[in-house]
């Protein structure tokens, strides 16, 4: 009875910022952020990071609409995907002017992607589904603030031919990278490898399997 009780307090106030993201981070690791770690600890960093970051806004950076123009203005819009269109709802997109193949996406989140081959891949089951993506707020879903102050929308852009992608990121600390982060098969068979600063391969699996390659 206790246990219940506790469970619908912590589910009831997991609903506020930023308690929100202090039990992301216990559910997490079972323990509470340490300050003392910060600077050696990655989860213990982007905690506090997230915490120094609450009230700024990050939607240029975040938002995938907002964010090309940001590209634009910045590097050249030669390193953009051009927009096909921009939508309120899904029920605004109409098939037949789009060119094929494409990619109908949201802008607001991370990982609602759906791809599209003909006018007759837009079913009722994908506007459904779209639709059910913009009632989504990921900020309070995931606690991360550069989710914020994002206005959902969807919007359809090209499909690049471009082949089997290596998806790279890099973990850094106050701008000194550590970790590297390669993702392969995104779309078919998720794998994911992490390696240190000299490419050597780490012994964590994060999310998804590894694989064998490695990388010097």
């Amino acid at each position: 009875m206790i246990k219940k009780i506790k469970y619908k307090i912590i589910h009831f106030l997991r609903k506020y910022q930023p308690f929100n993201a202090l039990m992301y981070f216990y559910n997490s690791h079972g323990r509470f952020p340490n300050k003392s770690l910060r600077k050696s600890n990655f989860n213990d960093f982007l905690y506090y990071r997230k915490k120094q970051l609450w009230n700024v806004d990050l939607s240029n950076y975040t938002d995938k609409i907002k964010c090309k123009e940001y590209i634009k203005e910045t590097i050249g819009s030669e390193y953009c995907v051009p927009i096909q269109g921009i939508f309120n709802i899904a029920e605004d997109i109409i098939p037949n002017k789009l060119t094929y193949p494409c990619i109908l996406k949201s802008n607001h989140a991370s990982g609602q992607v759906i791809f599209l081959n003909s006018p007759n891949d837009i079913t009722d089951s994908v506007l459904q589904q779209a639709n059910a993506w913009l009632k989504v707020d990921y900020f309070k879903l995931s606690s991360e603030p550069s989710y914020k102050n994002i206005k959902a929308k969807l919007f359809v852009e090209p499909m690049l031919n471009l082949g089997s992608i290596t998806d790279y990121k890099f973990f850094c600390f106050s701008g000194n990278i550590q970790a590297i982060q390669v993702d392969i098969d995104r779309f078919s068979n998720h794998k994911r490898n992490l390696y240190d600063i000299h490419w050597n391969k780490l012994d964590i699996r994060y999310n998804y399997m590894n694989y064998e390659k490695i990388y010097t």
